[in-house]
């Protein structure tokens, strides 16, 4: 017990952390660089982030639940990594050669080496959480945000003009190598995986795609569905309006992450009942959920004035539109991640997937059609439409589950 305990402690701190250096980097970046500057590290981080979920395919969860020989899962999820990594790089010189005018292409070869580096660490850290070892990742990040935090304050104290898409970029990647090289020291070594990647031949390799095709496909529907908005966005809005729309997901994101980490340790708690006495806790967790979603949405609203002023935003219908919208975001986010859990408890993370995969697909539908439209108010009401689909999905279907947990028979 104690070491279950001190296992969640050090995993929360990791993730604590991961995510706090990410997000301080989003905020710093997004006062030091120019509107045009932001907008184009906004795409490639994004694009970065959505890769991360089509490289690994579905590694991460399946080393994880690997119960034997998750070295050599380890192993064979890099060897796919490489193959997914080579595979995108060759299409987008392709593209480049074909399209050499599109301006874009010229720094998204940074977001692919970034999710490729990114991927390998995912992988690496799956591994070492398989075998209960957490202290590696948290010393890691620990390195990640000393590294991060010394080079972004000797390029701004030196010349902020030096600050720029490369400068960011190359900070990011050179820091997330540095980090795999020391987390992989004790387990892989060049000449094993080149040897491992020599006797995989390209059955094997089609083989170890196809026992990570769930949980493959699951990560990039997902992907779709938070992140592929972002990225078409890049193209129907201006840069000022791009800029002003993910500042808003900024701002909000520690309220988002608090959601994250508070449903982890719930599920912990309901994955011990079953029957009425589930319910009785899910109930009282939807109780605390709503309560602590209207006191963050106070908060934020409280702040409207101070986050428009400090970020320079004025205070157009269009700016105080978006603004409540995300706010109602956060409480539609709030209410459902209950739903979350329980159909994890229940073992019916099918069923999720299919309602996000109808989500994602209205995202990107709707995006060309309210965007156009509507401009800024247009991106974030695609947001609230795909939020609520969900909602009424796991709710509808949820609520079923709850009533009739033993005649419920729903297949996917």
């Amino acid at each position: 017990m104690k070491n279950l305990f001190f296992n969640l402690l050090i995993n929360n701190a990791s993730q604590g952390l991961q995510f706090g250096s990410r997000w301080l980097l989003n905020l710093f970046l997004l006062t030091t660089l120019t509107t045009v500057g932001f907008a184009d590290f906004t795409f490639v981080y994004v694009l970065a982030n959505f890769l991360l979920s089509v490289f690994p395919f579905g590694s991460s969860v399946f080393i994880i639940n690997t119960t034997s020989n998750n070295k050599d899962a380890l192993l064979k999820s890099i060897i796919i990594i490489n193959g997914l990594f080579f595979f995108t790089l060759v299409l987008y010189l392709l593209i480049y050669l074909i399209f050499k005018d599109w301006e874009t292409l010229y720094f998204i070869w940074l977001g692919l080496v970034l999710a490729y580096v990114l991927s390998l660490n995912l992988v690496l850290f799956s591994y070492y959480k398989s075998i209960s070892n957490f202290i590696i990742e948290l010393k890691s990040y620990i390195i990640f945000s000393l590294l991060l935090l010394s080079s972004f304050l000797t390029l701004y104290y030196l010349n902020n003009e030096l600050i720029n898409i490369y400068s960011v970029f190359s900070v990011l990647i050179l820091s997330n190598f540095i980090v795999f090289i020391y987390a992989s020291n004790n387990v892989i070594t060049f000449k094993t995986l080149i040897k491992k990647q020599y006797l995989l031949h390209f059955k094997d390799l089609l083989y170890n795609l196809k026992s990570r095709l769930y949980f493959g496909f699951q990560e990039i529907v997902t992907a779709i569905y938070s992140q592929g908005g972002m990225l078409v966005l890049y193209y129907l809005l201006t840069n000022e309006t791009y800029k002003t729309y993910r500042s808003f997901f900024i701002i909000v994101a520690p309220f988002f992450m608090f959601s994250v980490a508070f449903t982890q340790v719930m599920l912990n708690q309901m994955k011990r009942f079953k029957g009425k006495k589930l319910i009785n806790v899910f109930r009282k967790t939807q109780i605390i959920m709503l309560c602590c979603s209207l006191l963050l949405s106070f908060v934020v609203f409280s702040l409207r004035d101070f986050i428009f002023f400090n970020l320079k935003m004025t205070s157009s219908h269009e700016n105080i539109t978006s603004f409540y919208l995300i706010i109602l975001i956060l409480n539609i986010r709030y209410i459902f991640a209950n739903y979350e859990i329980l159909f994890i408890v229940l073992n019916k993370q099918a069923i999720r997937f299919y309602i996000m995969l109808v989500s994602a697909l209205f995202n990107m539908v709707s995006v060309f059609i309210l965007v156009p439209l509507y401009g800024l108010v247009g991106a974030m009401y695609v947001y609230v439409l795909s939020y609520l689909i969900v909602l009424m999905g796991l709710v509808i279907i949820g609520e079923f589950v709850l009533i009739k947990p033993e005649k419920n028979k729903l297949s996917f």
